[in-house]
């Protein structure tokens, strides 16, 4: 494909001195439907232009088959092909433009079909052709299929899918693919690769430039073995390695040559189209012996020729100027030539008039609304000078064409002075009417108590049309006179009327209505708790002579008569309170309403149950919308925050209370009390269940014990298990997601009931997983990863599979990680660590396995057996070691932190028997460690001693420190390993976004800038950024990348940084 895709053409015109840019985005796309073979399987080839936004469509032309999935992706999946060959083809659109290739699905495969595929720029496999970047991607009809490559040189990998060329050597690959769960089910396929025949094609085909219609030849002579193919209209042929084009605008034109041994080429030719423009300008009438000036600004690549040639051209202008200036004193005719770079020719032509007795056109008289501007006048004539007079209400009085906005109606003349000798100036006359629908409405004072208030005092009639402003705050809003509503506006307010005068203009007047008694306030809006009180009204709210206030109803309230009353919440529900307030004095009074919502929770619950011994049972009831639950005690409970929790008891009553709590803080509880009968409860183990969409034989497989006469009751009751009625129903496939069931045991001898619940978790797999993650130095080694233990890196890492087959070996990196990608669904999966001289494991499986910060290696370093599902990424088998030696004395602890330009090191021991001296020990990896000072112990002591060490010469950076406890006998102990940071890094994250392909680097502080490297897991370089710019945040574009892990490594003066990075779309 082509290097950028897609590309961005950028274009500049210009004309009478203006420029004009525009741009233009040129894509190449292509449709890669695949190799034939037979289904069912995967067809078409992986999307290799993801920044152009093309759309795929795969529809079925013939036979027998049919699609299994979506039909709008590079690649969908089809089914097998009975009887007879399926054609299907593949369109890619991007703009309007499409192109096609069909793939054919044969009835028979022998057992399997695997088939390989090249990823290229060149499309052959030729590693110096195409630059070292060739990429074999394997396909096989086999599901979930796990490939092997042969020979094993000359490739990045030998198991996968997909593989990278590393030499030019010719040879042939074999790659076989066995099904993971029958290895005796198998297919390969076979490719020669690096064959000397092979050769990048050569086309040196150069953009070039033509005039519009005119016809040229493209491309360059035939070669032998050389297959050409062009996209594009306008061209004699579209086969041909040159042919003709004839367009009229700037077309590109890609282009594919293929030679003999299969090497594509695409390249794509720019014919410019060069469209001669030329204006002599507008004729013109002047006086005798007038001097004027023809054409328009020069254009680019252009030259000009006039006629008459011999004319008497003026002020060093000639011929040959774009706009030359020339005398005239008889009528006459110039003709430009105009001739560009590419020789695209095109004429015009000027005649110029003479009278000495030029006339205006009439301008005619008009007519305006007052406030409204118009343009008087006619066009401007070439060459003539304008004058208005009076000048008030223009905007410019020596033009031809002035705007006018006079206050009242006004006459204008116009002067104007034709070019050469006029014996007097040529005037016209236009009159502006100024029309008028004025008009002034008086403010109004009102009672808001006496209703609605009449609008519109003084307001014009018969207008064409009235609006009122707010529309919906009147009576009707398409009147002259208008009320408000009723009640009237308690504030102050202003109303706005818009009318049209059959003359044509519009007039808007506004007035303001002032209420003589201002509102009184009720307060907001509230909600409240049950058994809460609050205050209602506000301290606007005042008292004066003559004034009174009254709210109504008075439930509830502690004074009716307050302006500010108390509102006891007693009882749950809504309720309404208007305040009205009165002025005696004025007769005259004003209301405002508040709604007071109390909330109150109710808890649904059986008081009393009755349970066998050892069973479990829903104690509480259907969920309150933004109500929190809280059970207690928790113990027993399947969660404490349920509305409606599994209770589990052994053989004793169980009482437990549950707290209901709102987003307001309302609060509710209630108690169940379990009573438990001398009979024992059927037994209930059911395992979680993670599975792909689209699994078909997904069951929860629980177990009962004991063995007995048992009835069964799964919920819920929605479709999604075969039978509810059974032990062990299938599961219903659905949309990926987690959901919970439960299964309800009963004795049908006893009665004696049981449940149990289970969750389901659903996922969109790819075929393979990623397995994972980490190696550390486990410094107090209680076997977890805490805050100061820090990665340990080229540490040996193997997963073998449940038949004890190596899968893969690596190492870990210098953070301590370590990934495997690609690797088959299956159960079983292991992980065996190598471990350095004088370390050991540490604890095992501290929290358990499911526990994402624990060790999962025991003391010989293999971890526990886990599954790996379809698709998933198992990312917490970790492995912590520490170091290991004698045990002398017996220590208390030991630390270290920074103190000025120092470090200082103190540790306090319980007892110490025969103890002679301490070696403090000092190591820039945590492994490597070298003395750097003694201090002398106390013998023999059953007392707690204290010791300290100052390291007046640290290391910048981090430090591990440890100390070397020698008896007197000279046997020695170790003690544990503290890290000191003399010097802060920054804090740093590296993370990948999707959204825009990119590597993103965050700091807490300004970093000088540096390098970023990109690795494939396999170590390769893929791609190196360098960056000076002083900056706390770095985005690379990524190129297009394979689904994975990859890792980005930064380096700085400062700092150097690993970590790994999913890519993932």
């Amino acid at each position: 494909m082509p290097e950028p895709n897609p590309a961005r053409l950028n274009l500049t015109a210009q004309k009478s001195g203006c420029f004009f840019p525009d741009e233009v985005d040129i894509a190449t796309i292509e449709a890669r439907a695949g190799r034939d073979g037979c289904g069912p399987r995967l067809i078409g080839e992986p999307d290799r232009t993801p920044f152009i936004n093309e759309t795929y469509l795969w529809e079925k032309i013939s036979g027998p088959g049919n699609f299994t999935g979506p039909t709008d992706q590079p690649q969908v999946p089809v089914s097998a092909s009975p009887g007879a060959a399926t054609t299907y083809r593949l369109t890619v659109t991007h703009n309007g433009f499409s192109c096609t290739d069909d793939i054919t699905v044969v009835p028979v495969c022998s057992d399997c079909q695997t088939i390989i595929s090249v990823e290229a720029t060149y499309d052959c496999p030729s590693y110096s052709a195409n630059g070292g970047n060739v990429t074999l991607i394997a396909s096989s009809s086999i599901p979930n299929a796990v490939f092997s490559w042969s020979p094993t040189v000359g490739l990045t990998n030998y198991t996968g899918n997909l593989v990278q060329l590393t030499d030019n050597i010719p040879r042939v690959y074999t790659v076989t693919a066995r099904d993971p769960l029958d290895s005796s089910i198998s297919c390969s396929d076979n490719i020669f690769v690096n064959d000397p025949a092979f050769a990048r094609p050569v086309f040196p085909a150069l953009d070039t430039i033509t005039c519009a219609g005119q016809p040229i030849q493209i491309g360059v002579a035939p070669v032998q073995g050389y297959s050409y193919e062009w996209i594009g209209s306008g061209l004699s042929g579209n086969l041909s390695s040159n042919p003709v084009a004839t367009i009229f605008t700037s077309t590109a034109f890609p282009v594919t040559v293929t030679d003999s041994s299969g090497c594509v080429l695409r390249d794509t030719v720019l014919v410019v189209v060069q469209n001669a423009a030329v204006q002599a300008g507008p004729d013109q009438v002047l006086c005798s012996s007038g001097i004027v000036r023809l054409g328009s600004p020069a254009q680019p690549n252009t030259t000009y020729s006039w006629e008459p040639a011999s004319a008497p051209w003026q002020n060093n202008s000639n011929s040959f100027s774009a706009q030359p200036e020339v005398l005239v004193a008889t009528d006459i005719s110039f003709i430009v030539t105009a001739t560009t770079s590419a020789g695209c020719i095109i004429k015009d032509t000027v005649s110029i008039t003479i009278s000495n007795n030029p006339s205006l056109p009439d301008a005619p008289d008009t007519s305006t609304c007052a406030g409204n501007a118009v343009i008087i006048g006619t066009p401007a004539i070439p060459g003539v000078i304008y004058q208005w007079t009076p000048s008030t209400g223009l905007n410019n009085a020596g033009i031809a064409q002035p705007t006018s906005n006079p206050s009242s109606t006004t006459t204008y003349t116009v002067s104007a002075i034709f070019p050469g000798n006029c014996p007097a100036a040529v005037t016209d006359q236009v009159t502006v009417t100024v029309r008028s629908a004025a008009f002034d409405m008086p403010d109004i004072n009102f009672c808001p108590s006496d209703g609605p208030v009449a609008l519109g005092t003084n307001a014009p009639p018969g207008m064409l049309s009235y609006q009122w402003q707010p529309a919906t705050q009147v009576s009707n809003a398409s009147i002259p006179n208008p009320s408000t509503l009723n009640p009237a506006p308690k504030n102050n307010s202003t109303y706005t009327l818009l009318v049209n005068h059959p003359n044509g203009c519009s007039f808007r007047d506004t007035i303001r209505l002032f209420p003589i008694l201002t509102a009184p306030q009720a307060g907001p809006d509230r909600i409240l708790c049950k058994g809460d009180s609050i205050t209602i009204g506000t301290s606007a709210n005042t008292q004066a002579p003559n004034v009174s206030y009254q709210w109504s109803p008075s439930t509830y309230l502690d004074n009716p008569l307050s302006p500010t009353p108390v509102f006891r919440a007693e009882q749950a529900g809504v309720f309404t309170y208007i305040i009205t307030k009165t002025d005696q004095a004025a007769n005259c009074s004003s209301k405002d309403t508040v709604v007071i919502q109390v909330q109150a929770i109710t808890l649904s619950v059986p008081a009393n149950l009755l349970v066998c011994q050892g069973s479990c049972i829903n104690i509480g009831g259907p969920a309150q919308a933004g109500v929190q639950y809280q059970w207690l005690p928790v113990q027993g409970l399947s969660d404490p925050g349920s509305s409606n929790p599994i209770a589990c008891v052994e053989n004793t009553n169980q009482t437990y209370t549950v707290i209901g709590t709102n987003i307001l803080g309302c609060s509710s509880s209630a108690i169940v009390q379990i009573a438990v009968a001398p009979i024992p409860a059927a037994q209930i183990s059911i395992p979680n269940i993670l599975g792909c969409v689209g699994d078909t034989n997904l069951r929860f497989n629980p177990v009962i014990q004991p063995a007995g006469p048992y009835m069964y009751a799964w919920s819920p009751d929605d479709g999604s298990l075969s039978d509810i009625r059974s032990l062990n129903p299938r599961i219903i496939n659905q949309a990926a997601g987690t959901r919970t069931y439960q299964l309800q045991v009963t004795d049908t001898v006893s009665g004696c009931r049981n449940t149990a619940s289970a969750t389901l978790t659903l996922q969109n797999c790819p075929v393979q997983a990623i397995v994972g993650d980490y190696v550390w130095l486990d410094l107090n080694g209680n076997g977890l990863q805490d805050q100061n233990e820090t990665g340990v890196g080229n540490i040996t890492v193997e997963l073998f599979n449940a038949a004890g087959s190596r899968i893969g070996i690596t190492s870990t990196d210098p953070s301590g990680l370590y990934f495997f990608s690609n690797v088959p669904p299956g159960n079983g999966y292991y992980i065996q660590f190598a471990i350095p001289a004088g370390f050991i494991f540490t604890q095992q499986l501290v929290g358990g396995a499911q526990a994402i910060n624990n060790s999962k290696a025991n003391n010989n370093g293999t971890s526990i057996t886990f599954p790996v599902p379809p698709g998933a990424s198992v990312l917490n088998i970790d492995a912590g070691i520490r170091p290991c030696g004698p045990v002398p004395v017996t220590w208390l602890g030991f630390s270290g932190r920074k103190e000025g330009a120092t470090v200082w090191l103190q540790w306090q021991t319980a007892n110490e028997i025969n103890h002679d001296y301490f070696i403090i020990e000092r190591s820039a990896d945590g492994f490597s460690f070298q003395p750097i000072g003694r201090v002398e112990g106390t013998g023999t002591t059953t007392s707690q001693q204290s010791y300290g060490y100052r390291d007046l010469n640290p290391w910048t950076g981090k430090s591990y420190y440890r100390l070397k406890q020698v008896d007197l006998d000279g046997q020695f102990s170790y003690s544990t390993v503290v890290r000191v940071r003399f010097d802060k890094e920054p804090d740093a994250t590296i993370w990948y976004d999707a959204s825009g392909n990119q590597v993103k680097l965050s700091f807490s502080n300004m970093q000088p800038g540096g390098i970023l490297a990109m690795y494939a897991a396999n170590g390769q370089l893929i791609k190196q950024y360098n960056s000076k710019e002083q900056s706390q945040l770095y985005q690379f574009v990524l190129p297009d990348l394979a689904k994975g892990i990859y890792y980005a490594v930064w380096l700085s003066e400062s700092i150097q940084l690993t970590r790994p990075i999913l890519i993932s779309r």
